[in-house]
């Protein structure tokens, strides 16, 4: 959701391994648990049969009351035992035996489900402290922690256990022991197992804490430098972590990322956006060329008309627009045939062939570039006039001589540039473009390189440039 801040990836990892360890503990724990509780039945259960199997006998074959006597008056001494009662099949109370010494004065009364099972039956039942209310416990391990000492002592455990003799049913028998015991073992067996799944929950906690830092703290750096990459600062420093392979190759790709970037904006400061890719690796894997040296390349100069006079007859807007489509045309023609744009002076292109690889046809591209540039600005001129706007009317010139090649400027800011006499031949020779009406005109030094074959040369005149102390001799391109 937009605006929305995302959840950080360490809150987010910690719960997954919380909810985790939460039931990594809780599940075996529980099972745990109740392995611990069933041992501790069986345990009672053991205990209790020894009595009631004794009990049996008082009521099998006969009812032997004298002997039911003797045998609770041996029990009725063990300080655990609240009660024993003994029912009949139809649910008559049959014998009762309550613990003098204890405030209980109440007996669980048997259901029909407890006369007609064989099944052997555990429970838990609190009472009132007044002994005259019995209400049934139900078991958890909650109840453990929420019971204090003195409620535990009013709680009973009751077994019950039915009497069969040659499958015939002669009744059931009730065994109520103080709880207190068997709850406080279950207790000691809980606090236990819960005290040491804590202890571990605890450990894994800090330790995941510990090992999620250190592994997203690299991201965290990284996501840093990220973003002072993307303000425009290239001079950052990517380090390089090493604390897991994920993170190693980010650090890697952003490394690689950066170096490119620094690449780029290296041959956009020397060369501007209009470049080809293959001049540009040329550059970077030999930077040797930069410092500065002399060479032979062709020169082509273009310059917009009456510039002055559209600026004073247009609005801003429209100069700009206009200079724009100027420019655009320019640049795809001069790219196309392998030509660079060394800057844009005000309305003027300055543009080189050869300055970085010499093929021996820089001057019949140059020729190429312009006829294609005039044959769009021809283009052009149609829809501004189906607009009712004035034509743009420019001046070429391309002279090919020595210059001075190399990475030219201040420390803050240089650029890759010519400089020399035949960059001043070029951009004088566009003044005979306005006196004799012509939009391209070629140096003699470029018809001597070109196969004169492929286009129809036209002799101009013979003028006089400064700096220049013989005339320069001006060709132009017929059609």
């Amino acid at each position: 959701m937009k605006g929305q801040k995302p959840f950080p990836l360490i809150q987010k990892i910690l719960i997954i391994v919380t909810i985790s360890l939460c039931i990594a503990i809780i599940v075996p724990s529980y099972f745990i648990f109740n392995i611990i509780k069933e041992n501790l039945w069986l345990n009672f259960k053991s205990r209790s049969e020894k009595i009631i199997e004794e009990l049996k006998y008082t009521v099998y074959p006969t009812i032997d009351v004298l002997k039911m006597k003797k045998l609770v008056s041996e029990i009725k001494y063990d300080p655990n035992i609240y009660y024993i009662a003994i029912y009949t099949e139809e649910g008559h109370l049959l014998y009762i035996y309550t613990n003098p010494y204890k405030k209980i004065q109440l007996i669980n009364v048997p259901t029909k489900k407890d006369l007609q099972s064989k099944k052997v039956f555990l429970r838990l039942f609190t009472y009132t402290s007044n002994g005259h209310r019995i209400k049934k416990l139900k078991f958890t391990p909650l109840l453990l922690l929420s019971y204090s000492e003195s409620i535990q002592k009013n709680v009973i455990s009751e077994i019950t256990i039915p009497v069969f003799m040659k499958n015939k049913n002669f009744g059931i028998i009730k065994l109520g022991y103080m709880g207190e015991y068997l709850l406080s073992s279950l207790k000691e067996a809980y606090v236990t197992i819960f005290s040491f799944s804590s202890v571990i929950f605890l450990i894994v906690i800090i330790f995941s804490y510990i090992f999620l830092r250190k592994h997203i703290r690299p991201i965290n750096i990284l996501s840093n430098v990220v973003e002072e990459i993307g303000n425009g600062n290239l001079n950052v420093t990517i380090p390089l972590f090493y604390s897991s392979y994920e993170v190693y190759r980010l650090s890697m790709r952003l490394t690689h990322m950066l170096w490119g970037l620094r690449e780029r904006e290296y041959i956009k400061t020397l060369f501007g956006k209009f470049i080809d890719k293959q001049l540009a690796e040329k550059i970077l894997s030999n930077k040797e060329i930069l410092k500065g040296t002399k060479k032979n390349i062709v020169i082509l100069y273009l310059d917009m008309r009456d510039f002055t006079k559209f600026t004073e007859e247009n609005q801003p807007e429209e100069v700009v627009s206009t200079l724009n489509n100027l420019f655009t045309i320019a640049v795809n023609s001069i790219t196309k045939y392998g030509g660079i744009i060394d800057k844009f002076i005000g309305d003027a292109v300055l543009a080189l062939f050869g300055i970085i690889e010499e093929k021996g046809d820089e001057a019949e591209k140059a020729i190429l570039a312009a006829i294609k540039l005039l044959e769009n600005l021809r283009e052009l001129n149609l829809k501004r006039i189906q607009s009712s706007k004035s034509e743009i009317k420019v001046g070429i010139t391309i002279h090919t001589g020595e210059v001075i090649v190399g990475n030219i400027g201040s420390e803050e800011r240089q650029e890759y540039t010519v400089v020399g006499d035949a960059v001043n031949t070029a951009s004088r020779m566009q003044l005979y473009n306005r006196q004799f009406n012509l939009p391209l005109l070629l140096s003699k030094e470029i018809i001597e390189k070109v196969d004169q074959n492929k286009f129809k040369i036209k002799f101009v005149s013979s003028v006089s440039i400064r700096g220049k102390k013989s005339l320069v001799d001006l060709y132009t391109i017929e059609n």
